[in-house]
């Protein structure tokens, strides 16, 4: 159940304590970026580009805001994660398909990854959209027309 946690009877368990050279490596290169960058910098790019998103993608017929936030509960803060209700549009998976057609890199959020809050707002997959701070003004753009083209197509 939702409050019920069991260690894996499997080999898997042990996974917890492997660590990749390469993955430390980029981690490393990742964070002289961003503090290269400045984070304060970085943080008013990623809050600016989802503000964006969250303002434009409402504007979608067929799309609704599906953060805590546009139901009340933004106690937690508006973050760069983006979460977009498109189930009038085919549901996450076909967006999800069309959108990587035309190279854009979003994600999903099926029900049981936020168990909780899923069960408790009724949500189904949801459509993920990680506003980054080395994504840019085009990103966004072809985001936008990629669920603009998947509103189209519902039409039809």
């Amino acid at each position: 159940g939702l409050g019920a946690y069991a260690v894996r009877q499997d080999a898997r368990r042990f996974q917890f304590w492997e660590a990749s050279v390469g993955a430390r490596l980029g981690l490393g290169a990742a964070v002289d970026y961003a503090l290269a960058l400045g984070t304060e910098r970085i943080e008013r790019a990623v809050r600016e580009r989802a503000a964006r998103v969250r303002d434009a993608a409402c504007r979608v017929r067929g799309v609704r805001l599906a953060d805590p936030a546009a139901d009340g509960d933004g106690a937690c803060g508006l973050s760069g994660i983006v979460a977009l209700d498109v189930e009038a549009l085919g549901g996450a998976s076909a967006v999800h398909a069309a959108l990587a057609r035309a190279r854009v890199l979003v994600g999903t959020s099926p029900p049981g990854s936020t168990a909780l809050d899923a069960s408790r707002r009724r949500l189904p997959t949801l459509l993920r959209v990680s506003a980054h701070y080395f994504s840019d003004d085009a990103d966004v753009e072809a985001l936008l027309r990629g669920l603009a083209e998947c509103a189209r197509d519902t039409r039809r």
